[in-house]
């Protein structure tokens, strides 16, 4: 190669500091959710970029420590830059129950992330959740992930507590 040519190289993340040198950039989530950003009004765009969420908040019950853990870190990285808050637009502009159950599947998967289901709880994302599965409880796939999303989020039990104790005292 010639000394004058540069080469690219993405930005380093945080994997960068991990001790079993697990090295990959951060510039997938970046790239998802600037898209998901530029184009909020775009069902076909939204619809690609909640697929593309619910992959990278996504592993298979037998899969390898190294896979699980990139896409733990995955899952705190997109809630960090706005995951929840994106998904949850998505439910509240779109009435599209593909894209619904798109969105439903990838907050289910991101709030196995604890930090993330909190995000989900301070946005009223319950609240919507469970409004979204009223308004479309025709549709297997947004009632189907919409009870996926509230049974991954009630893996935090401090977090389910405080959803349930004002329930309890309007009773």
């Amino acid at each position: 190669m010639d000394s004058n040519e540069e080469t690219y190289s993405h930005p380093k993340s945080f994997f960068d500091q991990r001790s079993d040198s697990f090295i990959v950039d951060s510039f997938e989530v970046d790239t998802v959710m600037a898209v998901m950003r530029r184009f909020p009004h775009n069902v076909l765009v939204q619809r690609a970029v909640v697929y593309v969420l619910r992959r990278l908040a996504y592993y298979p019950q037998v899969c390898d420590k190294k896979y699980r853990e990139k896409i733990e870190v995955f899952r705190s990285s997109l809630g960090e830059n706005g995951a929840i808050e994106a998904a949850v637009n998505v439910l509240t502009r779109f009435n599209e129950p593909e894209l619904l159950g798109g969105a439903l599947c990838a907050i289910g998967n991101l709030v196995i992330d604890g930090a993330n289901a909190h995000k989900l709880n301070e946005v009223h994302g319950v609240e919507i959740i469970v409004e979204i599965m009223k308004r479309n409880r025709d549709s297997f796939t947004v009632v189907d992930y919409g009870c996926f999303a509230l049974c991954n989020l009630g893996d935090d039990c401090a977090l389910r507590v405080s959803l349930l104790a004002p329930s309890q005292t309007q009773s």
